[in-house]
């Protein structure tokens, strides 16, 4: 139904990831470096701290000189004294290098000298001689005496295994999701599922009641063979996604938005060919009923276009791609599209560093000034980009120096956009419930400033709510009537508003115990009509309404918090529910 974050560059489909790397979906995706300028008066995202394990090694340390002492070994023993080694005090685990202790001496009796001038046998109280004591050679550790022949040795104390900390939660094997109206879509180890609303097979499967669980949606006969889905997009009633370089769209169709030149609905996916002559799709963007692409930084359009969101001049929908118009005074130019999102019924895209919007504008959402709707792309009327420079630590006046937009995030909502260039996040279009982030207010057709000083990682819009990552933390605003803002109320907010993963509180919990900064790890979110998921260390977490299985956690009943995890619903996974 909306369309989230992408990344400034266009996200490519001819090189499948695998779990193991970083997120990446044409919905919401990690944000790449920042070139915001030196000096600029701009907070960088949170840094995430590597955990330190001081408390565990201090108690290693007195631990292995205690056990060297009762074994009554006077040998350095390297297994005890140096080297790295588990230490579970207290169920607590660390790692930590022990420095090598100093070996126990043993006290060696000398025998006395001998005088050559007095013979032996005039000796009255003779001392018995000691066995001589050899010197140590340079590579040998200290002689203990040899023990009596009645006297047991000491039986060697092993050191005891330590179990694996069952604090660690082991990264998930999702890598990503995409919210739509009422159903949801993602990414697991490669493999597509689908869940919640199925009225037009927009899950994969044939039409039915709400599936309540992740399914898994059957590759189609391609010829890919096992070959991993990179991307996922869900709209109201449909959902596409790419494997490979190939682009799949199915479900609803009757506006077109299938791609395949019918209006017949499809319940798996039907392949959407590339414009003739170019080499294929580069990114794409899934709206309430139409869809937008790049292909070789041309801009193609399918599905409803009752609201101008096709950019194509008209309002006729469309079965096929079709190039969408060049913008007003931009006629003719080379300059390629690098990006693209799509709301509820509106678009919006990046060209030679300038955001253009199309399509519905009943609330401002296209960011013109204007109520109008717009059938081709508009620029957003915005000032240039600026930042502060300050000079000799303020003995002289900072200097406001205008710089290049440095557009690297976009999300379209329902009735509303927001966007985050080098002098930070602007919104614009409806703020009915505070969904722009900027206080209570009226709806807004011209970009205002979040003024917060949060650098996003990822940012998404849903139909009345909007979330971001910054360095491992979510943050949503907007609506919550049902719980869609995740943080345990349904009350709305007009400001970001950082939310916890409620699912892995007490191993979050168990890190502060040793005293870690327990960090969270937040990838990604999607915020979907009235419900918002996201991806906390790879695993898929879901919360707001359930009235039809959106939040695919096996019932319908809705949530406050994020606070179970979603499974795949593949025969080795279900033991894991």
């Amino acid at each position: 139904m909306k369309t989230t974050t992408t990344t400034a560059a266009s996200t490519s489909f001819t090189n499948p990831i695998s779990h193991e790397e970083s997120i990446m979906t044409a919905h919401t995706t990690a944000r790449p470096a920042s070139t915001r300028p030196a000096g600029a008066q701009f907070a960088a995202p949170r840094t995430l701290v590597a955990p330190s394990w001081r408390p565990a090694l201090a108690a290693f340390a007195s631990l292995a000189l205690a056990a060297a002492v009762t074994t009554g070994c006077g040998d350095e023993d390297p297994g005890m004294t140096s080297g790295t080694h588990t230490f579970d005090p207290a169920g607590q685990t660390g790692t930590g290098e022990v420095e090598p202790g100093t070996p126990n001496q043993p006290t060696v009796v000398n025998p006395p000298q001998e005088n050559p001038d007095v013979p032996v046998d005039t000796i009255e109280d003779p001392v018995e001689e000691l066995p001589p004591v050899e010197e140590p050679g340079e590579d040998e550790g200290s002689v203990q005496p040899e023990p009596a022949d009645d006297v047991e040795p000491e039986p060697e104390v092993a050191e005891p295994e330590v179990p694996e900390p069952s604090y660690v939660v082991p990264r998930g094997g999702w890598t990503a999701l995409a919210a739509g109206s009422l159903h949801a879509c993602g990414i697991h180890e490669g493999a597509l599922y689908c869940w919640g609303n199925n009225s037009n097979g927009q899950v994969g499967q044939p039409a039915s009641d709400p599936v309540l669980v992740p399914t898994l949606v059957p590759a189609p006969a391609d010829g890919l063979g096992d070959a991993a889905w990179t991307t996922v997009h869900t709209g109201l009633n449909h959902s596409c996604a790419t494997r490979g370089d190939a682009l799949y769209c199915w479900g609803q169709n009757q506006h077109g938005q299938v791609g395949d030149g019918t209006d017949i609905e499809r319940h798996a996916p039907v392949l959407v060919p590339a414009p003739a002559g170019t080499s294929g799709w580069q990114s794409l963007a899934v709206g309430g009923s139409h869809n937008c692409a790049i292909a070789d930084g041309a801009v193609y359009c399918w599905g409803g276009n009752a609201f101008r969101q096709l950019g194509d001049g008209n309002w006729q929908p469309r079965a096929n791609p079709a190039p969408v118009l060049d913008p007003v005074g931009f006629e003719g130019s080379a300059e390629p599209w690098t990006y693209l999102v799509a709301g509820s019924y509106h678009t919006c895209g990046l060209r030679a560093d300038e955001l253009f919007c199309w399509g519905y504008n009943i609330n401002g959402q296209i960011g013109d000034g204007g109520f109008s709707s717009r059938d081709r792309p508009t620029r957003v009327a915005i000032p240039e980009a600026t930042i502060v420079q300050s000079k000799s630590g303020g003995a002289e006046p900072d200097v406001v120096e205008t710089v290049p937009n440095g557009w690297d995030l976009i999300a379209a909502g329902g009735h509303h956009t927001c966007a985050q260039r080098v002098d930070g996040t602007w919104c614009w279009g409806q703020n009915s419930d505070g969904q722009l982030g900027v206080g209570a207010g009226p709806r807004s057709t011209v970009p205002v400033h979040q003024d917060n000083g949060l650098v996003w990682d990822s940012l998404t819009a849903g139909f009345q709510q909007t979330c971001g990552t910054t360095g491992g933390d979510l943050y949503c605003w907007g609506r919550n009537l049902d719980g869609r803002l995740g943080d345990g109320t349904t009350t709305g907010r007009n400001l970001p508003g950082r939310v916890e993963a409620t699912a892995f509180t007490e191993e979050r919990l168990q890190h502060a115990a040793l005293g870690e900064d327990a960090t969270p790890l937040w990838e990604t979110a999607d915020a979907g009509d009235y419900y918002t998921c996201g991806l906390w260390h790879g695993h898929l977490l879901c919360t707001g309404f359930n009235g039809l299985g959106s939040l695919g956690n096996g019932t319908l009943d809705g949530q406050l918090l994020f606070d179970t995890v979603v499974v795949p619903t593949t025969p080795e996974l279900l033991s894991q529910r």
